[in-house]
């Protein structure tokens, strides 16, 4: 039966819906190339300040629909603005309906290892519990089990 599940999974599994936040969100290139306007730091620290301050943009100039203040009051309002509205369109493009849905879930396509785990378990477990396989035998009377 394991192997029978296995088999079905990997020829039939269903490959997992892409979320719905996938849209909203941008690539580290387009934050880089459309917002920023400059490559990536060889500094970590200095990446992170990059992606933050290309993300903030992205907030402000599509969720906002205004230039970037140069302000720096005003620049956080904007931000909180743009991370405000994008957060509204999160939650208007969620299907309450699919977080349910337990359907796709049990008949999701799982990694390959995994299947061979689920697998490897179960028949381990089958054998070493079954006493036929495991070559002990059951006394009927008494119900004590010898090799």
């Amino acid at each position: 039966m394991t192997i029978c599940y296995v088999f079905s999974n990997l020829f039939y599994g269903l490959s997992p819906k892409a979320s719905s936040d996938a849209t909203l969100f941008p690539s580290e290139r387009v934050l880089l190339a459309d917002y920023l306007h400059e490559p990536l730091s060889g500094n970590l620290s200095s990446q992170q300040q990059q992606l933050i301050k290309g993300w903030q943009l992205y907030l402000i100039k599509e969720y906002t629909h205004a230039t970037p203040s140069n302000d720096l009051i005003q620049y956080q309002e904007q931000v909180e603005e743009g991370e405000f509205a994008f957060n509204l369109r999160r939650v208007e493009q969620m299907d309450p309906e699919s977080l349910l849905d337990r359907t796709t879930l049990l008949h999701q396509k799982l990694p390959p290892l995994v299947l061979f785990l689920y697998a490897f378990w179960n028949i381990f477990l089958a054998y070493t519990v079954n006493p036929v396989l495991s070559h002990q035998k059951i006394n009927g009377n008494t119900g004590e089990v010898t090799n």
